[in-house]
């Protein structure tokens, strides 16, 4: 399984799904400003500047960290299978009914679907398949038209393979 090209989101989408990238920036700005005061304007006698400059250091390391995590979710893996039009739909059908999908587009080359939330903590995941000849670009993410979530809670995994299943148990039943 190969990762190839990546993910297109909107800039809400964007927004809200490096929304922990900006968070973390903000807190990095906040603590270089504390800094500044207590370096540069002699202020703020009682902050011990060892301390700011851990919370300085920590929160730039964890928004590089977040950043780099949130932006592999974007890319989609790229899985060499052959299968026909009706062998496809028949594995969406099948998985629909598994993990309760809601289809957004079913076209010929593109496919998109939503996971609801439910009781496991996760707000839901955005599910874009792109299909190619003897290939298939899967990507599922935490749903960024939702609350801002970096946990999926394992179900961008159980997404991508339970329709891969179900697109072998359909391909093996049709041979």
């Amino acid at each position: 399984m190969k990762f190839n090209s990546k993910l297109k989101l909107g800039t809400n989408q964007k927004i809200t799904h490096f929304l922990i990238v900006i968070f973390g920036m903000l807190s990095f700005l906040l603590s270089s400003y504390w800094l500044l005061e207590i370096y540069i304007f002699k202020l703020h006698s009682q902050m011990i500047p060892e301390r700011v400059l851990g919370i300085c250091i920590c929160s730039f390391a964890l928004s590089i960290v977040f950043f780099l995590i949130q932006n592999r979710k974007l890319y989609f893996r790229q899985i060499d299978v052959s299968y026909s039009e009706n062998q496809f739909q028949e594995a969406i059908k099948k998985t629909v009914e598994d993990l309760e999908w809601i289809i957004d587009v079913n076209k010929k080359d593109l496919f998109r679907a939503y996971r609801p939330s439910n009781w496991t903590g996760s707000w839901g995941e955005m599910i874009t398949i792109i299909k190619k000849d003897n290939q298939i670009l899967f990507n599922s993410i935490c749903d960024p038209n939702l609350k801002s979530s970096i946990l999926s809670y394992g179900w961008n995994n159980k997404n991508r393979k339970q329709f891969l299943s179900n697109l072998e148990s359909v391909k093996a039943e049709n041979k």
